[in-house]
């Protein structure tokens, strides 16, 4: 979104849009309820899990990008598969996407949370356990994913290189903003898609505007090129695919289906929801509308 932003592909397509940095994810969600924002950069549950009862679900209408391999289970050397996990001590941050990731692994090696000692740490305080063998195994994200993998007691169990489209991060709008100003997406879609490609061919360019931009942690180019490297951004014909069409759906369908499950089974989906009911064709439209001033924050 910063490429786009610093390289015009936004001020092409005849739209201004403001990136607002929000660390507070709820809080992001609670502005675009209000109104003071008109789209938020998160996860696909989110459109699934901030939807509310008796309001019209919200709207996933484009995908940035999945993990594969930024997200994963570092353990101790002796665990060797997700089965081995039974009766461990494992830590995961409740709420997150790495808590659904760990949950679609026990669901597939016949395991549940109830099997396992979970406990609920993020970050650095995740990290700071395992490296004290405080736990097993952790699951999490980069950084800390490279750190806790190369510590001398452990190893990388899996990752989400052999998952890919199932932790995916999106564009999340209400639907009324999405009714009355498609054509205004449409336009954001198709600078998302120069931005994709712009940030493939000139990686240390795109990798300096992100640092610049982000600053903190991430403020060294080098840093932010090898957090990417277990990240993949969909360009327009990739959304395309990921998401199909009503009579034909891609694979986001399914996804939407396992958040749901996982997250209504520990309530914390609000409103009954169907995977349609948030997923929102029609931005990637062949057609292309006349060039208008617009401004999307």
């Amino acid at each position: 979104l910063f490429v786009a932003q610093d390289k015009g592909f936004f001020a092409k397509e005849g739209i201004e849009v403001s990136l607002i940095k929000n660390d507070d994810h709820t809080a992001a969600f609670a502005g675009l309820a209000a109104g003071h924002v008109d789209a938020v950069a998160g996860g696909l549950q989110d459109a699934v899990v901030f939807s509310e009862p008796d309001e019209d679900p919200l709207q996933c209408v484009l995908v940035n990008d999945d993990t594969r391999g930024a997200d994963g289970i570092v353990a101790k050397k002796d665990i060797q598969s997700i089965a081995d996990l039974k009766g461990k001590a494992v830590t995961v941050d409740f709420g997150s996407s790495s808590q659904f990731y760990l949950n679609t692994l026990l669901k597939e090696a016949g395991l549940s949370e109830g099997d396992l000692n979970v406990v609920d740490l993020e970050g650095d305080a995740a990290g700071e356990a395992f490296l004290l063998k405080e736990v097993d195994a952790a699951a999490t994200c980069e950084p800390w994913l490279s750190q806790f993998k190369n510590a001398p007691h452990g190893h990388l169990l899996t990752d989400t290189s052999e998952q890919p489209g199932l932790l995916v991060d999106c564009v999340v709008t209400t639907a009324d903003v999405f009714r009355a100003r498609q054509a205004d997406f449409r336009a954001f879609g198709r600078a998302w898609d120069g931005a994709v490609k712009f940030t493939g061919s000139h990686p240390d360019e795109a990798n300096e505007i992100i640092a610049r931009n982000l600053g903190g942690s991430l403020e060294d180019p080098a840093v932010v090129g090898a957090s990417l490297r277990g990240i993949h951004f969909y360009d327009g014909e990739e959304n395309r695919r990921y998401f199909g069409t009503p009579d034909n759906p891609g694979q986001i369908y399914g996804t939407v289906q396992q958040i749901i499950e996982f997250w209504s089974g520990l309530g914390r989906v609000k409103a009954e929801i169907t995977p349609a009911d948030v997923i929102a064709h029609g931005i990637w439209s062949t057609d292309k509308p006349g060039l208008r001033e617009a401004s999307l924050k």
